[in-house]
């Protein structure tokens, strides 16, 4: 059980850091290849906001994952709190600058630019909503919960609750 546990925790950790430096690197290289799409700016914002909130993912399974060996610290709540609102605000930039670049005029001259960024934009907020505010993809137990009617609560902000019934409940 807990090898099996050991194992799907360094999947998951593994996994994100992977998607990471697939992502930068798929968009390095498009970027290199395709010079005439111009991509810059919008696309490049997205970007880093996915990763980073990917980087985040990664760390929280890597902090899980280190749980299993002694000593069992719990994850510091504060962490988490950081982790959701600085991802928040990084979902607040990209819709700012596309919003800036439509007033200023010159969405035109980066309109590749900014759907690459849309397409990267909404990976990074299924991302945010899959860590902090319901599952999207499921186990076996979560769909049966689903049947039940049940949204899944995001694993992250499963986390950040319990903190809060932990502090409320000495």
């Amino acid at each position: 059980m807990k090898q099996a546990l050991h194992r799907q925790l360094k999947s998951l950790w593994l996994g994100e850091l992977v998607a990471t430096i697939v992502f930068v690197f798929a968009y390095f290289s498009v970027r290199a290849s395709l010079p005439h799409l111009r991509l810059g700016g919008l696309s490049l914002l997205a970007l880093v906001t996915l990763c980073l909130i990917l980087l985040q993912g990664s760390a929280y399974w890597w902090l899980k994952l280190r749980q299993l060996d002694p000593p069992h610290r719990p994850i510091d709540p504060r962490l988490l709190q950081v982790a959701f609102l600085g991802s928040l605000l990084l979902l607040l930039t990209y819709p700012a600058a596309l919003l800036l670049a439509v007033f200023n005029g010159t969405i035109e001259d980066s309109l590749p630019d900014a759907l690459v960024g849309a397409g990267l934009y909404v990976f990074a907020l299924g991302e945010f909503v899959h860590y902090f505010l319901v599952k999207i993809t499921r186990s076996d137990t979560d769909r049966q919960a689903l049947k039940r009617r049940r949204q899944v609560t995001a694993r992250l902000m499963r986390e950040l609750q319990r903190s809060e019934t932990r502090k409320a409940n000495p």
